[in-house]
């Protein structure tokens, strides 16, 4: 009997250690997500009549937001809430190269940022009207030092690569052809010229 009785109590022993490892596992996930930040921002807005772009940003997190990032092409300036302090890469000016950047916003003390249930707003002018309309993702952080990312927000954004070059290879290839053409058209003109040339000498 105990040799019967001891692989049934080990077998049992192995299946609550199992169970209590696979109640722990589904539940604390479930505890983590409820406390995440993922998904508790709104940001709604984008491109106005002037072509300026304006959002309002919307908090239904636990925790004030603290920072918030923005990527942005060929903008040249950035509004934030007062108190907020400001910083940008790659803002249209004199000697920046023209590329795409970013345009934060942040404050230190939490009482300034954007509240629980609470909203804000941000803005940027665009310098030029070739920026394209399209949507990218903006990084948001609390005081509580988690963060959050919000996708499909309507941004001024670079161009595809193959629309924007797309001009230019059609007409370099178009060049090329002429040049073939005139010249393939200029050695059958030295054909001509010569075998005219010959024509008369081989007669008399």
């Amino acid at each position: 009997m105990r040799t019967a009785t001891f692989p049934t109590l080990r077998a049992c022993c192995r299946a609550m250690i199992l169970g209590v490892v696979a109640l722990a596992a589904g539940c604390a996930p479930a505890a983590a997500a409820a406390d995440e930040p993922a998904g508790k921002v709104r940001i709604t807005g984008g491109r106005d009549a002037s072509g300026a772009y304006w959002w309002t940003v919307e908090n239904h997190y636990r925790s004030p937001i603290v920072y918030i990032q923005f990527p942005h092409y060929r903008a040249d300036t950035f509004y934030a809430p007062d108190g907020w302090e400001k910083a940008s890469t790659y803002l249209v000016n004199v000697g920046v190269p023209d590329r795409p950047g970013t345009c934060t916003a942040q404050v230190k003390d939490p009482r300034d940022g954007i509240g629980p249930e609470r909203s804000a707003q941000f803005g940027m002018r665009i310098a030029r009207a070739e920026a394209r309309r399209g949507t990218g993702t903006v990084l948001v952080r609390f005081a509580d030092g988690t963060a959050t990312t919000v996708s499909g927000v309507e941004l001024p954004c670079t161009f595809p690569v193959a629309p924007r070059y797309a001009t230019v290879a059609g007409l370099a290839v178009l060049l090329a052809l002429l040049v073939l053409v005139e010249a393939r058209r200029r050695r059958l003109v030295r054909r001509a010229a010569a075998s005219a040339a010959s024509g008369p000498s081989q007669g008399s």
